[in-house]
Protein backbone atom coordinates (compact mmCIF):
# COMPACT_ATOMS: atom_id res chain seq x y z
CA UNK A 1 0.00 0.00 0.00
CA UNK A 2 1.39 3.76 0.14
CA UNK A 3 1.70 3.51 4.08
CA UNK A 4 5.44 4.86 3.40
CA UNK A 5 4.55 8.43 2.60
CA UNK A 6 1.11 8.59 4.33
CA UNK A 7 0.26 10.86 6.91
CA UNK A 8 -2.60 8.71 7.57
CA UNK A 9 -2.58 7.54 11.27
CA UNK A 10 -2.82 3.86 11.34
CA UNK A 11 -6.15 4.27 13.18
CA UNK A 12 -7.61 5.96 10.06
CA UNK A 13 -6.22 3.33 7.81
CA UNK A 14 -7.94 0.46 9.54
CA UNK A 15 -11.16 2.31 9.53
CA UNK A 16 -10.83 2.86 5.65
CA UNK A 17 -9.68 -0.53 5.12
CA UNK A 18 -12.43 -1.78 7.72
CA UNK A 19 -15.21 0.67 5.10
CA UNK A 20 -13.41 -0.65 1.69
CA UNK A 21 -14.69 -4.14 2.99
CA UNK A 22 -17.74 -3.20 3.81
CA UNK A 23 -18.14 -1.73 -0.05
CA UNK A 24 -18.85 2.06 1.72
CA UNK A 25 -18.36 4.70 -0.78
CA UNK A 26 -15.29 7.24 -1.02
CA UNK A 27 -17.30 10.02 -0.31
CA UNK A 28 -19.39 7.98 2.77
CA UNK A 29 -16.15 7.20 4.50
CA UNK A 30 -13.69 9.98 4.10
CA UNK A 31 -16.93 11.58 6.16
CA UNK A 32 -17.02 9.04 8.57
CA UNK A 33 -13.48 8.65 9.10
CA UNK A 34 -12.71 12.39 8.86
CA UNK A 35 -10.07 12.37 6.18
CA UNK A 36 -10.38 13.95 2.13
CA UNK A 37 -12.20 12.26 -0.32
CA UNK A 38 -9.43 12.51 -2.18
CA UNK A 39 -6.86 10.53 -0.06
CA UNK A 40 -9.99 7.89 0.32
CA UNK A 41 -10.08 7.67 -3.44
CA UNK A 42 -6.19 7.24 -3.21
CA UNK A 43 -6.06 5.18 -0.68
CA UNK A 44 -8.99 2.89 -2.66
CA UNK A 45 -6.82 2.79 -5.64
CA UNK A 46 -3.85 1.18 -3.90
CA UNK A 47 -5.67 -1.77 -2.02
CA UNK A 48 -7.48 -2.29 -5.23
CA UNK A 49 -4.33 -2.81 -6.83
CA UNK A 50 -2.85 -4.99 -4.33
CA UNK A 51 -5.95 -6.95 -4.47
CA UNK A 52 -5.18 -7.09 -8.60
CA UNK A 53 -1.42 -7.68 -8.09
CA UNK A 54 -2.84 -11.28 -5.57
CA UNK A 55 -5.14 -12.33 -8.20
CA UNK A 56 -3.06 -12.22 -10.92
CA UNK A 57 -0.39 -14.24 -9.00
CA UNK A 58 -2.91 -16.68 -8.03
CA UNK A 59 -4.18 -17.68 -11.80
CA UNK A 60 -3.13 -19.83 -13.62
CA UNK A 61 -2.21 -18.94 -17.25
CA UNK A 62 -2.02 -21.85 -19.13
CA UNK A 63 -6.16 -22.70 -20.80
CA UNK A 64 -5.87 -26.09 -19.17
CA UNK A 65 -5.52 -25.19 -16.08
CA UNK A 66 -8.07 -23.06 -16.13
CA UNK A 67 -10.27 -25.36 -17.35
CA UNK A 68 -9.44 -27.51 -14.95
CA UNK A 69 -10.95 -25.22 -12.16
CA UNK A 70 -14.17 -24.97 -13.79
CA UNK A 71 -16.98 -27.09 -12.36
CA UNK A 72 -17.49 -30.23 -14.78
CA UNK A 73 -20.78 -28.90 -16.04
CA UNK A 74 -18.89 -25.84 -17.00
CA UNK A 75 -16.23 -27.80 -17.97
CA UNK A 76 -17.91 -30.25 -20.50
CA UNK A 77 -20.20 -27.26 -22.21
CA UNK A 78 -16.44 -25.64 -23.11
CA UNK A 79 -14.99 -29.14 -24.52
Amino acid sequence: MYTRKSRLSRAKSLRLLEHFALGTTARAAAELVGVNRNTVNRFYLALRQIIAEEMEKAVPRHPAQILLLLPQGMRAALQ
